[in-house]
Parts: structure tokens; sequence; C-alpha cells
């Protein structure tokens, strides 16, 4: 299943099921050479790469394999600014370098045609995990596998520089920070940074078989970062170039227990007056527990930071709840016969993340139903069920037997009645298909 979000309110704007597992995701879209939202190209459990739309998630083409079709590991996408042009490049499982030019592809799309790749090259090595473009010079192609990293000239893809992993070490991926500079990050939380030498491109010799320098060149190790001590594995590891001031640098890691590591990697990275790497500091590290352990009173009810403002006082304790992904709405019915209304991701987040103070700056927008007198002991959203109900519909119940249905949009009272049969536990809906027969 593949879902498009909306990053802003948690909701899924879009969802499509189809027969394939990903591993990787990269989104491509060329304003002067498509219309629409532009593809999402996909590789995973399956042979090649599949062109996806961005917007219906509809499955458009396949590029094609003519050699060695095979699973893809990982896969970019190069922009070339020098020669306006866009190649994807992929490598597969069995360590083989591949391209497609996407910007002569747009035609054999639309007419429905094979689309082979134009480049195939084998790398020698397996287990790639990242395949990086420097887009300064755009000369110089990083691919990381698990035991070793190689730099390639991107013209003819031959092998400039190449670097072994250490024993019992693995490497985990890598990113270019700048022309000839490279980060590389490893399986245990250890990154290096490395200066290219500039004289590579042109001192690159081969022997007859071309596999292996005749002189060994090694790139300048110039910084490497603290690890945290007592750390969880397994984690993650990436890096972040905002695209806003401070237009800060930042290597991230993740870890299993939750935990957050950020350091901040300098512009111009460079090591110390012997030569030796320099070490970059930690600058920041939390975990949510952390924000949990600060604010050590904290409120028993998600609604808590409302039920004290205009429309109440004190606390209110919430006896039944209703939450509506379409509408990202979180419905509280309360002991006192209230029920609010809010946005279930604000309201998570103001309780768990926020202190008190920065509630009242920042209230949480909410709306409060009034026209139970006892505890709303039950509340139903009929749309959630059949999508033929109207979208404004929510009924409650409460302690007394009372029945209310409600327009939450208006915030009004369309029917309201009592039973008179004790307090309201449940409330259900018959399926769409129920019919009642009579039989004699």
């Amino acid at each position: 299943e593949m879902c498009i979000w909306n990053v802003t309110n948690g909701r899924c704007m879009e969802k499509a099921t189809l027969p394939y597992r990903h591993t990787a995701i990269c989104y491509y879209h060329c304003s002067f050479r498509m219309t629409g939202e532009g593809w999402l190209l996909c590789c995973g459990e399956y042979q090649d790469v599949l062109i996806i739309d961005a917007k219906s998630l509809a499955l458009v083409h396949t590029f094609t394999s003519s050699q060695s079709p095979d699973w893809i590991n990982c896969m970019c996408i190069v922009h070339s600014v020098r020669i306006q042009e866009d190649s994807l490049l992929v490598v597969s499982v069995a360590g083989e370098l591949k391209v497609w030019d996407l910007s002569s592809s747009f035609n054999n799309i639309q007419e429905r045609q094979d689309v082979y790749e134009k480049e195939y090259k084998s790398l020698d090595s397996l287990n790639c995990q990242t395949i990086r473009f420097c887009p300064y010079t755009e000369r110089l192609l990083l691919v990381v596998f698990s035991e070793c990293w190689k730099v390639y000239d991107y013209c003819d893809f031959s092998l400039l520089w190449t670097e072994v992993s250490r024993s019992g070490q693995f490497f985990a991926g890598g990113e270019v920070l700048a022309a000839y500079r490279i980060i590389i990050w490893t399986d245990d939380g250890h990154s290096y940074i490395y200066q290219l030498p500039y004289s590579g491109l042109s001192e690159s010799i081969y022997p007859a078989d071309g596999r292996v320098l005749k002189e060994t060149i090694y790139p300048h190790l110039l910084c490497s970062t603290s690890v945290q001590e007592n750390q969880s594995l397994p984690f993650v590891m990436g890096y972040v170039n905002e695209r806003k001031e401070p237009f800060y640098k930042v290597l991230f890691s993740g870890e299993v227990s939750g935990r957050i590591t950020l350091w901040r990697i300098p512009d111009v990275p460079i090591s110390k007056s012997d030569g030796s790497p320099r070490v970059i500091p930690i600058s920041t590290t939390w975990t949510l527990q952390d924000n949990f352990d600060k604010h050590h009173t904290m409120s028993q009810s998600i609604i808590d930071h409302l039920s004290g403002f205009k429309d109440g006082a004190g606390t209110a304790i919430v006896t039944s709840s209703e939450y509506i992904p379409s509408l990202n709405q979180l419905i509280c019915g309360c002991e006192d016969g209230r029920i609010f209304i809010t946005q279930a991701l604000d309201a998570a987040k103001a309780r768990l993340l926020e202190s008190g103070s920065l509630l009242k700056a920042h209230s949480v927008y909410h709306r409060v139903l009034k026209g139970h007198y006892q505890s709303v002991t039950s509340l139903l959203y009929p749309h959630g069920l059949s999508s033929k109900l109207d979208q404004s519909w929510m009924l409650s119940g409460d302690q007394d037997s009372c029945v209310i249905l409600w327009d939450i949009f208006a915030e009004q009272i369309l029917h309201k009645f009592c039973l008179e049969a004790g307090p309201v536990t449940s409330l259900f809906m018959s399926p769409e298909n129920f019919r009642v027969s009579t039989y004699i």
C-alpha cells in the first residue's frame, strides 16, 4: 500500500494498493517537459524501476533492463545543469550500475513503448547502500557499499578512488558535502569526512584488466564525529543540508530506543594542525522520554488544557471519545455533559510536547457542544461506517438515557430523545445491506 499524506494535519490524501513491495522512492518532476504532479520512481523486491503517478498513485510505466534484469538496491536522480539533462542511476543487488535517460523517455512512455537503460557497468561490489551524484563538479559519483566506498568519473564511469572498511565495521551510507569533499557513515554510528585529491581526475591509471588502480590514491581524512556512549542498535543515519538560513549542514542518527542525535557539520571541515582528524562533537541529543521527564506535571486528559478556558471551568473528565481520521477531529464526551471537538494532532501535541505556559499563549482551536446534563457515555460518527450518510452527523448518548443527533459543523442539535432505559453504553449502526423481514 502506498499513501500520500498531508504533513500539516496528518491526513491521508490518497492511497493505492499495488502488488509490489517498495524499498526506495524518488520524486521526479520536470516543469517544462511534463504536466501533472510528477512521478514517483520506485524500486524494491521486483525487477527494475516502476513509474507511478505522484497524484493518483496509478502505475504509469516501467523502466526496463535490457541486460541482467534484477532487483534494485539504490537509486538517485541526476540533474545536469551543464547539459540540461536528467538521468536515473541505479545499482542492482548484483552490483551493476544502470542509467536511464529521463529527459528523452517522455515520448516513449506516452506511447507505451519500452524504455531501456542507456549505460551499463559492473561495479564488482555487492550490498550497495547509497549512490550520490556530485552537483558541484558534475564529474564525481559516490557509491557506498557495505564493505567499501568508491568514487567514479561520471563521464565514463571509470574508478577514481576507493576505500575499504575497517575490520568488523560496515558502511551504511554517505553524502557529497562539497566539491571533492564527502561524508561516510557506518552501521555502528561513526562517520568520517574525507577530502578527495583534486588530481584524481587526471591521474587515474588502470592496469590491463581495468579492475584496480596501479597507484593507490588515499583520500585525506579531515574529521570524524564523536559517538554517544551506550547507544542502542540498530539505528539509522542521514544528512540534511538546510535550504533556509542559517543553512546548517546536519548529520543525524535515530536509535531504536527513540534517541535522536545531531551533529552540525562545519562549512569547511579541517583537520588538526598535525594532520590528524578533528573530532566533531555532538550538537544535541534527546528522546521523547526526555520531554516527558522535563514536564513532571502532565495533564491526565488530552483535553485538560481546553476545559479551563472560557467555555468551562475546572478539569473535565473524559468519559467517551471518537476519532475521525477524515476530518482530523478528536471528539471527547465529558462527565459534566460537555462535548469537546478539537484538531486531533494539535491536541496530542499540546498534551505531550508543550508546557502549560505555551498552551495559554497559543491555545488549541476547539469547539464545545452543550446539550447533555449527565455524563456523555458513548459517541458514534455514522459517516465513518457508511459514506452514504452526512459527514456532519454525530450521535451521542449519556448516563440518563438521552441520545442526541448533532450537526458538528453547525454545532446544532438536529434531534434529541430519551429512552428511559438506563445509561447509553454503546451506539451501533446496522450494516448497509441489513433488511428487516417479517415471517408468519
